[in-house]
């Protein structure tokens, strides 16, 4: 994982500073295809758990072959549970990002999840992990605390009515929106495009401004990442590993497709 000054979270901190990251996000479960990611220059990669057949081990294989690369990772876990949040650190997780956070008591547990008592409650192995090489790195339970970054999503009416008292709480770093969950909790799903998602969106990251946090968002399109980083979203995620895949298999096949109809090929 990346070290930025007095061993922090270099991610966190350059966005933090005002600095723009371009993101993949990865949902096939590939250690192959996190190691090529890894190595290609993206700022951030996400590793996603909620909408992709990753599990533990699956995660663990990933962040192993990512290491080809300089690339931080950020895992998203199923939902905001305890002990998935504890497994993930103790595997080597430092960057989590919590679907659905609603209420103040969402964020503060997420955030608890993540630190060690007496400021959380994440359960104490301090050997045997990846995260403490094993029992070699004596300094992880003091390390982590600077090294962590907790990013949550808003994603629903509630949440986002909830959000300056989200934003509020101590160990939260940053919001990231996925327009299409929030679009469809709005009433419009499927259509993103709405004034009333727009207007959500623009607010969001207005508060995020205020309350001194980072601002996310997914772009699934150029013309989206454009409206986006336009509008001030620091941190954007712009393609996936199976967009990725789907696009550029689609273009070849048009070309070769035409190719044999040019040579009259029966197809």
């Amino acid at each position: 994982m990346a070290r930025g000054e007095n061993g922090q979270n270099a991610l966190r901190e350059g966005l933090l500073k005002g600095r723009f990251a371009l993101g993949v996000w990865s949902a096939l479960g590939s250690a192959e295809v996190a190691e090529c990611l890894s190595q290609l220059g993206f700022d951030w990669m996400l590793i996603d758990m909620e909408h992709a057949p990753n599990q533990l081990r699956d995660v663990l294989a990933q962040l192993r072959a990512a290491q080809a690369g300089k690339t931080p990772i950020i895992v998203r876990p199923p939902s905001n549970d305890v002990v998935d949040i504890k497994r993930l650190m103790d595997i080597g997780v430092e960057t989590i990002m919590i679907p659905y956070v609603e209420t103040v008591a969402d964020a503060a547990q997420a955030v608890q999840s993540m630190r060690y008592p007496p400021d959380g409650i994440r359960g104490v192995a301090l050997s045997g992990t990846r995260a403490t090489s094993y029992g070699l790195n004596q300094n992880y339970r003091h390390e982590i605390a600077h090294r962590s970054m907790l990013i949550v999503q808003i994603e629903t009416p509630k949440g986002f009515e909830n959000l300056n008292s989200i934003l509020a709480v101590d160990g939260v770093d940053g919001v990231f929106v996925g327009p299409n969950d929030l679009a469809a909790n709005l009433g419009f799903i499927g259509d993103g495009d709405r004034d009333e998602v727009n207007s959500a969106i623009e607010i969001i990251l207005r508060k995020c401004e205020a309350h001194g946090k980072i601002p996310g968002i997914l772009a699934n399109s150029p013309n989206l990442a454009e409206r986006f980083i336009k509008m001030g979203y620091r941190m954007v995620s712009v393609t996936s590993d199976s967009g990725l895949i789907v696009r550029s298999a689609a273009a070849v096949l048009q070309d070769y497709r035409s190719l044999t109809s040019a040579l009259k090929i029966a197809q």
